[in-house]
């Protein structure tokens, strides 16, 4: 069964810049990206099987290519995020930058103060040379 804390990863990102970066990372295909890993599946119409990269089960992973989800008769389920969390043990940002090769939108700075990764430069910057 698929773990809650993982979808809701997915919340976290919530311009619509971001939401949309999320659906371009959902709308992979589950096919597409296991045949970029070498997994042939095998069937006819919408469901197909193939060998599970995680449990190495031969033809325990269905695909549904219709609906877009996946399921392994020892492992999991879910759609092609979840997958890529699955198998390379990523969290759901990680992830959707895995299937997209790039990052999420940057987020405009809030009454809160400079993003993470701003603080996280001029931490670097004001640290002696070869500290960080």
């Amino acid at each position: 069964m698929m773990d809650s804390t993982k979808v809701r990863h997915s919340n976290s990102l919530s311009n619509p810049s971001q939401r949309e970066w999320i659906a371009q990372a959902r709308s992979i295909r589950i096919e597409a990206e296991l045949e970029r890993r070498g997994v042939m599946l095998n069937g006819a119409g919408a469901e197909r099987r193939g060998p599970c990269l995680w449990c190495g089960g031969f033809n325990r992973l269905a695909v549904n290519v219709r609906t877009q989800y996946w399921s392994c008769s020892t492992c999991e389920l879910g759609g092609s995020v979840e997958l890529v969390q699955h198998l390379n043990g990523l969290n759901f940002i990680a992830a959707c930058r895995l299937l997209l090769g790039y990052g999420p939108p940057e987020t405009r700075r809030t009454a809160a103060g400079p993003s993470t990764s701003k603080r996280e430069a001029q931490t670097r910057q004001a640290a002696p040379e070869g500290r960080t």
